[in-house]
């Protein structure tokens, strides 16, 4: 995978955005390939005592090494560690998705067919797609 593929960088910025949740102040995160210690998004950070495989996820106070190889892979990887972080601090699950007030499920980061986004069910909402979508919370 090239961290030039500008599949990726769309994919990473989709993934930004839906982490500008209504209730939070969104969650910065930067994505680094330790083969190289290089930014492939955000700000550069110290890989120092990491392995040299995989690439690591950045965000206040948590860094988390993930092991993927494709594109699609790396983003999934990515937002479920993210998305881990997003409920430790909203204490509570997220995204999660409704049918009025109706709780239907929590949405989970998933790829399918080259498409990557979250899933609940037979729901399925694109990255990027999360807070236009007025049954997500």
């Amino acid at each position: 995978m090239s961290h030039d593929d500008p599949r990726l960088r769309q994919l990473l910025d989709s993934l930004a955005a839906d982490l500008n949740d209504k209730q939070s102040q969104g969650l910065q995160f930067s994505l680094l390939d330790l083969r190289t210690g290089e930014p492939v998004y955000g700000a550069p950070h110290v890989t120092v005592g990491f392995p040299r495989v995989g690439y690591l996820v950045v965000t206040d106070g948590s860094k988390t090494v993930i092991d993927a190889q494709t594109v699609a892979e790396v983003v999934v990887a990515c937002a479920s560690v993210l998305q881990d972080r997003m409920m430790d601090e909203l204490g509570r699950g997220w995204p999660e998705l409704y049918e009025g007030d109706r709780f239907r499920g929590l949405l989970v980061p998933t790829s399918h067919e080259g498409a990557v986004g979250w899933r609940a069910g037979d729901i399925f909402v694109p990255l990027g797609e999360l807070w236009r979508s007025s049954s997500t919370h």
